[in-house]
């Protein structure tokens, strides 16, 4: 329970919210006014990681809003049916991606260095390539997918997100073989392509998903509603290098883009899709899955009255 007699102010993740690439949190206030007394703390936090790609579904349409590139570059296009749901993620406002009911995804324009991805004969390059999912991913050996999914994927291995993610290129966010945990797949690192997370996640209700790979520092973090799943992180430092990107093949959402064209379809739901160019940390995961922080205590002791506040991290809504 927030105390009556505190003003509170939330860091936000929020493309909206970002200066060049900052997590903005305002003071936070403490009024006593029994005693007349205002004691104000500022609250730092580090800069944020860049937001590359951002894909909310709130105007029940696949536009790509972070601003990292030019309007348009990176909006979606439906692959089958796309449809949009109410039914949202933790009390979030607007809409949802609904995928379940056959073979539906949503194909990233311009994430593809060859036309019509995988299917393509390896010849004809996509003049609106840009490899901010790519090349730019390998140039920080730092990447993080964040996204809340319901249901889950109808078979094994199959992707929430995914930029081909087989045959030693790319990365996957997806189900672990036919099991109810999750996998953060990242190819052609040091690591195991694909540790398996120990936290089930499949009860058919909205789930927070996140994948931070590290290859500065040789780690790899899947973390499961902002709760780190041990079991399927790479913890040891041997994650390091880059990774194989997968530069022919789309980005897709509820789908892969392998072997010649679409498929693997997960027939989930799925909302608030965010990329990062660097491995955020783990407050900053639970910022975004609306988890709250250990608390932090303020005790202000004035004539013998104890005053105590709550500070708490916010979201995006």
């Amino acid at each position: 329970m927030r105390h009556p007699f505190v003003a509170y102010s939330k860091p936000s993740l929020d493309p909206n919210d970002r200066a060049k690439g900052t997590v903005k949190e305002e003071s936070t206030m403490w009024k006593h006014f029994g005693y007349c007394l205002i004691a104000v703390a500022t609250l730092v936090t580090p800069a944020s990681a860049d937001l590359i790609g951002y894909w909310n579904f709130d105007s029940q349409d696949l536009v790509e809003t972070s601003g990292y590139q030019a309007a348009g570059v990176h909006d979606g296009e439906a692959y089958g049916t796309v449809n949009y749901t109410t039914d949202t993620a933790n009390g979030l406002n607007g809409y949802a991606l609904n995928l379940t009911g056959g073979d539906n995804a949503v194909l990233v324009k311009g994430s593809n260095r060859m036309i019509d991805g995988s299917a393509n004969d390896g010849v004809t390059n996509n003049p609106d390539y840009v490899d901010t999912f790519d090349a730019h991913i390998n140039s920080t050996q730092q990447l993080t997918v964040a996204l809340w999914v319901k249901g889950w994927p109808a078979s094994y291995w199959q992707p929430c997100v995914s930029k081909k993610g087989e045959d030693d290129y790319g990365y996957q966010l997806r189900r672990y073989d036919f099991t109810d945990n999750a996998t953060f797949t990242v190819r052609g690192t040091p690591g195991t392509d694909d540790p398996q997370g120990g936290i089930d996640v499949n009860d058919g209700e909205w789930h927070h998903l996140v994948g931070v790979w590290d290859g500065v520092n040789g780690n790899r973090y899947l973390y499961v509603d902002g709760v780190l799943d041990t079991a399927g992180s790479i913890t040891d430092g041997s994650d390091n290098g880059t990774m194989n990107a997968a530069t022919d093949e789309y980005l897709v959402f509820g789908a892969r883009d392998s072997d010649g064209g679409i498929g693997s379809f997960s027939q989930v739901m799925l909302d608030d899709i965010r990329i990062y160019d660097e491995a955020i940390s783990e407050s900053q995961v639970r910022e975004l899955a609306g988890v709250p922080e250990p608390a932090t205590w303020l005790l202000l002791l004035v004539g013998g009255v104890a005053l105590v506040a709550y500070k708490g991290l916010g979201r995006r809504k």
